[in-house]
């Protein structure tokens, strides 16, 4: 349902509404080096960052408790993170070329996967939780046993370095994103390359996001738009644009109805996807925003930042009509 706010700018005709922030649910501080990636628990309970100072820690979301921390295994910067569907798990990739998955009850590491021959940049389950991908500087995807931590294959079509990888929501295909400034979609079987969204972006494209019905993926580029894309025909339905630096970081909504894009600029931005009206514009930290990610219930907002903090917005107000 599009709000009555929405619909009335609609009426006005405005592409672009400048909107007073939504007061912050609260500020996590504790990392001493920039936030690179965060990711939600799939209850939503918890919140992971990980970050430059090469840890990870584990935050309680209602509460803004640290709850643990993760390190002593990686060696440079956690650049990528995601849980397990059944939040067991989760995978850590760094620039130290590895991705480890850790035992989250426990809090210990449970596998190493070692494979890229470069700096590791996006990691991703499978929404069965069979498999793992990485994606790496090397311009390469590789897919594992989330089990075994074996590997199983290697995707290659890209010909410049991985940005971003996900999973389709019935995890039959994988879409990725490259500096080559293209979206590829692969079969996950077979491994093989089955579609190519190019030609819009102007830059690396940084960041690739599935609506969770399957029936959209958006790219965020280093070019400040996002580009929203039919992902059964392959073509681009609309163009998002409002940041003024490079689109760091982006994230449906979990109805599929809005996006979150982080951005250079320092600024978080809310779009209405059918309408590409900017819904809400937020600064969390003193810096460019780096990272954000949706709680699985869409009632907060998570966006971390190059001042080394995550600022967790309350946003159900907004989000009805």
């Amino acid at each position: 349902m599009i709000s009555r706010e929405l619909e009335e700018r609609r009426r006005e005709g405005s592409a672009e509404t400048e909107v007073e922030p939504s007061p912050s649910f609260m500020v996590l501080r504790h990392h001493t080096d920039f936030v690179a990636t965060i990711a939600y628990s799939p209850d939503g309970s918890q919140v992971a960052i990980g970050s430059n100072d090469k840890t990870i820690t584990i935050w309680g979301a209602k509460t803004g408790t640290l709850l643990r921390t993760l390190k002593g295994h990686h060696s440079n910067c956690v650049k990528a993170l995601a849980f397990s569907p059944d939040g067991t798990h989760i995978v850590s990739g760094s620039y130290d070329k590895s991705a480890i998955i850790w035992d989250f009850e426990q809090g210990v590491l449970s596998r190493r996967l070692n494979k890229h021959t470069y700096s590791i940049t996006s990691v991703a389950f499978s929404p069965d939780g069979m498999f793992v991908a990485s994606g790496s500087n090397d311009c390469k995807i590789c897919i594992w046993d989330a089990s075994t931590g074996y590997y199983m294959k290697t995707l290659e079509g890209h010909t410049d370095c991985v940005r971003a990888v996900t999973f389709s929501p019935d995890g039959t295909q994988i879409a990725s994103g490259s500096n080559d400034e293209t979206v590829a979609i692969w079969d996950v079987i077979s491994g093989e390359l089955i579609g190519t969204l190019a030609d819009v972006h102007t830059d690396c494209v940084t960041s690739v996001a599935f609506t969770p019905d399957g029936a959209t993926i958006a790219s965020g580029s280093d070019d400040k738009t996002i580009a929203i894309w039919d992902s059964q025909t392959e073509t681009l339905l609309r163009i998002l644009e409002g940041h003024s630096d490079q689109i760091t970081s982006i994230a449906f909504s979990p109805d599929g109805a809005r996006i979150a894009s982080s951005s250079n600029d320092g600024n978080t931005l809310i779009f209405d996807v059918e309408s590409g009206i900017i819904i809400r514009k937020l600064k969390g930290g003193t810096s460019s925003a780096r990272a954000v990610a949706f709680s699985p219930d869409g009632a907060q907002l998570a966006s971390g930042t190059y001042d080394n903090t995550v600022t967790l917005w309350d946003i159900p107000f907004f989000w009805v009509g």
